[in-house]
């Protein structure tokens, strides 16, 4: 998730976190982050909000962590639904009430809903055997199906995932589920020599390393890891990780001289650990390949290493490597089968080589952050489309931008499986799950109603893309001949060349412009003059028309005059005055002769449009002169439907300029009780990796995409 948002920040998008304060690692607050429920960090590319997720010191007692997650829901419910309005809500899953939140921010800030799923509730807890009671189960996949049903698209990370949740939906709503797979940093992580100084450390020499890296719990079928270093003892094993099942490995393996149990590592010794092993193992328990994509395959082929799986056949894992080259697949379980595939493997380390190398060369096409965040984009960019169509409103107007909800991993709903007796017929029998839905429904609908009783009304707020807003813009000046209202700037920079393609790149980036009336007509294309990018500013530049605190320029195309504080010559009435710079702002044509405007001396470029209607004067007079608005301001409505509803341009650029300003108009909340990174880390909120427990865009977890 964290390379997401960067990865939407560099196409220009506004993107807004939502996530837990750091805590995952030792279950409790990490230093520095303690005293606050709630801490808000801005960003050049929007900010992140960080809830208290409400730890409990015992990860066995149910209740305590039920309760834990109703005060996270609350404040991120809380935080999520406040604001105003967004381009796209992208909650993720597990955990699977996220789904209720994101809805609740789709409702209040009314942008297209999306639900991504990491892994499929409560499939995973019912094949791990964490969930047996009927009922418990029935309220679950309820839930689910509502998740489902309310979002405007699912997106899940293979076609197994795909035809999981195709069948739990209505016909009719099958086409809203599509496949985005997860991503891999494959400029972090890159082949690097096996002779690293974590095997030094391990007390490993230059003989075969088998490793294994990530979370240890009851999901993964680690006992398989377990058989297969006892059949070789030449050859070092390592298992790499924490969790619910490290103590039982730990009494499995202790006469076992060549298995090297260690914990998570730093997450910038990632690639060194990767590196280590000369065969990375994936096993995976029987039916559980359906429901979730172990992400970590695609860290080991970004590593050049060859992935030896245990998983069930035919799923989304095998087909990668079938697909990459990039290993082999045995069916899950199987003590047998996989300890012959390894020891194949381990006979020809040409063969290892080879898989290295096809492994990386697939996953550096086919899974690359930029790719991803792009389909994410194109996503609510087509949402907002669909949604404005669907409801006869062809501008496209009145969408918010997007808010995302995180994923846990399967694994961890496996742990509750193997919890004490006491506390495992606790949850299958007892009322803490039905409890948790009810108390986060409860706690979400006031939030609701409060939020949609103060949200802006239509044509306030921001504008978003297709949004079709109209404000006026003119130039009140004094010089040596007097007071004088300039002409209306001349050119509708709709210019076309002879493929169709607009010749004024900064229209076609942001789709802004005049029509020789007065008029600024604010017809986002991208996020670039959407959400907080949505200032003056956007206009001036598309005209080249310069504008600091003390010097206004309009270039030749638009008469080429200059009027600067103490160089300009005022004369009103034969007498010479001084005249400074300043910005008249009605918020609305309606209030000119009724109400004064705001006056601005400073940062002018950067006042914000925040209502359809609004009146900008740049005024260069002196201060005793009244404000004057141009006459055809009060035309504004009839000067704006003239115009009607322009396209957008043919060929749109969402790239991003490389210059300071925000990135474009799409918000990302992203609420989720997951590990988040400490002060100074990327901000997003991205899975807790496997390999390291530090919070890292697991291979593929973000953002909010998209104004663009």
């Amino acid at each position: 998730m964290t390379r997401i948002v960067h990865e939407l920040a560099a196409l220009g998008h506004e993107v807004h976190v939502v996530t837990t304060l750091p805590w995952y690692r030792n279950h409790e607050i990490e230093a520095g982050w303690t005293g606050r429920l709630i801490r808000r960090e801005r960003t050049a590319w929007g900010s992140v909000t960080r809830v208290h997720p409400f730890p409990g010191d015992d990860k066995a007692n149910l209740a305590r962590r039920a309760m834990g997650f109703l005060g996270f829901s609350a404040l991120a419910g809380w935080v999520g639904i406040r604001g105003g309005r967004v381009d796209g809500v992208l909650a993720m899953s597990p955990p699977l009430t996220n789904g209720l939140i994101g809805w609740a921010m789709h409702l209040v800030r009314r942008g297209p809903l999306v639900f991504n799923i990491q892994d499929i509730f409560p499939d995973a807890a019912v094949e791990t055997g964490a969930i047996t009671n009927g009922k418990i189960i029935a309220v679950a996949r309820w839930l689910e199906r509502v998740s489902y049903h309310r979002s405007d698209a699912v997106t899940v990370l293979s076609n197994d995932l795909r035809d999981n949740v195709v069948a739990k939906v209505r016909p009719g709503c099958a086409e809203r589920v599509r496949v985005i797979p997860n991503f891999v940093l494959t400029e972090q992580i890159r082949p690097a020599d096996r002779m690293t100084a974590y095997r030094a450390e391990l007390g490993i020499g230059a003989e075969p390393v088998v490793l294994y890296a990530g979370n240890v719990g009851f999901s993964q079928s680690l006992e398989l890891v377990v058989a297969a270093a006892a059949a070789f003892p030449d050859v070092s094993f390592v298992i790499n990780g924490d969790g619910s099942a490290r103590s039982s490995i730990e009494a499995s393996t202790a006469s076992l001289a060549n298995m090297h149990l260690a914990p998570y590592q730093p997450v910038e010794r990632l690639p060194e650990v990767l590196a280590t092993g000369d065969v990375h193992v994936v096993p995976l328990r029987a039916g559980l390949g359906r429901v979730s994509v172990p992400s970590k395959t695609y860290s080991i082929l970004a590593a050049g290493r060859p992935v030896l799986a245990a998983i069930d056949p035919g799923t989304e894992v095998p087909r990668i490597l079938q697909a990459s080259g990039g290993g082999v697949a045995v069916g899950p379980d199987d003590a047998t089968a996989f300890i012959d595939a390894l020891r194949e493997m381990l006979a020809d380390p040409t063969a290892l080589a080879s898989m290295g190398a096809a492994g990386r060369t697939w996953v550096e096409h086919a899974a690359s952050p930029a790719a991803i965040a792009a389909s994410y984009a194109d996503l609510f960019v087509e949402l907002s489309r669909t949604r404005s169509t669907r409801r006869g409103n062809g501008d496209g107007s009145r969408y918010p931008r997007i808010l995302v909800a995180t994923s846990s991993s399967a694994s961890k709903v496996a742990k509750l499986a193997q919890k004490g007796k006491g506390k495992k017929v606790r949850f299958q029998g007892g009322i803490v799950f039905p409890a948790v839905i009810v108390g986060v429904l409860v706690l979400l609908l006031p939030l609701i109603v409060y939020a949609r009783q103060s949200r802006p009304g239509p044509g306030e707020g921001s504008p978003i893309i297709n949004d079709h807003w109209h404000a006026t813009f003119s130039a009140y000046t004094c010089d040596a001949n007097g007071l004088l209202q300039q002409p209306t700037i001349d050119g509708n920079l709709e210019t076309q060349d002879s493929l169709g393609n607009l010749v004024n790149q900064q229209f076609q980036r942001t789709g802004i412009h005049s029509h020789d009336d007065g008029v600024m007509h604010w017809h986002p294309y991208s996020g670039a003059a959407t959400g907080t990018n949505a200032k003056l500013k956007v206009f001036l530049d598309n005209y080249d028309i310069k504008l600091s605190n003390d010097k206004f320029e309009l270039p030749e195309s638009q008469g080429g005059l200059t009027f600067e504080e103490g160089t300009t010559k005022c004369v009103i009435d034969g007498e010479e005055k001084d005249a400074s710079l300043k910005l008249w702002v009605w918020s609305n044509y309606s209030q000119i002769g009724d109400t004064d405007p705001a006056v601005y001396t400073s940062s002018m470029p950067d006042v914000r449009i925040e209502n359809d209607g609004m009146v900008f004067v740049v005024a260069f007079v002196p201060d005793d002169v009244d404000p004057v608005a141009p006459d055809y301001a009060s035309n504004l409505p009839e000067l704006g439907a003239a115009d009607g509803a322009p396209g957008a341009p043919v060929t749109p650029d969402t790239t991003s300029t490389g210059d300071s300003v925000a990135p474009d108009g799409s918000v990302v909340v992203i609420p989720t009780n997951e590990p988040t990174p400490g002060s100074g880390s990327t901000v997003t909120t991205g899975d807790t990796d496997t390999t390291t427990g530090s919070t890292t865009p697991s291979s593929g977890s973000s953002t909010e995409t998209s104004g663009g």
